[in-house]
């Protein structure tokens, strides 16, 4: 059995569900957008490359090329985070960068949960997934999906632009 049949002998996340984070995705071009108001040009161009990737990854979720987009996904996400801190630290007044900080703490924190209870628990082919039903792994994706639409996708970009706009 080579990689990509493991793959689909998995019980990957449903097509419906996927659609979830395609809609949330659309936070990445309009914080783009509000980024250029602002001259964060960089980190503008990553958000619309963020946006690009995430459309690319949770549209072919069960394609065989989605472990491709999700390292995309995953380092334009990293890439973008760290140029959000870099703006909030030159941007954002010292009274709002603990708020800037704690906001990406949370998501970091809540990543690794996410990580955690996707891989770990309703992963099919995981050593603790032999004890979940078919039901509770279902609800264990739909968890997971929306953790990490909310503390991936909209939080970040909310956290980040209140304090550059409390800061002005």
């Amino acid at each position: 059995m080579n990689y990509y049949q493991l793959k689909e002998d998995n019980l990957y996340l449903s097509k419906e569900l996927c659609q979830y984070p395609v809609l949330s995705g659309q936070i990445f071009i309009f914080a783009a957008i509000i980024g250029c108001f602002f001259k964060f040009y960089y980190l503008s161009f990553t958000m619309f490359c963020l946006y690009v990737s995430t459309m690319l990854f949770w549209s072919n979720h069960h394609d065989s090329n989605s472990t491709e987009f999700r390292i995309i996904d995953g380092f334009l996400g990293t890439l973008t985070a760290v140029l959000a801190i870099y703006y909030g630290e030159t941007h954002v007044l010292p009274k709002y960068r603990y708020i800037l900080y704690s906001g990406f703490a949370i998501g970091l924190a809540f990543y690794i949960l996410n990580e955690f209870l996707y891989y770990m628990l309703a992963d099919n082919h995981s050593e603790f997934s032999k004890v979940i039903n078919v039901e509770n792994r279902g609800f264990l994706n739909r968890v997971s999906v929306f953790l990490h639409i909310c503390f991936l996708h909209i939080m970040p970009v909310f956290v980040f632009f209140s304090c550059v706009m409390m800061s002005i």
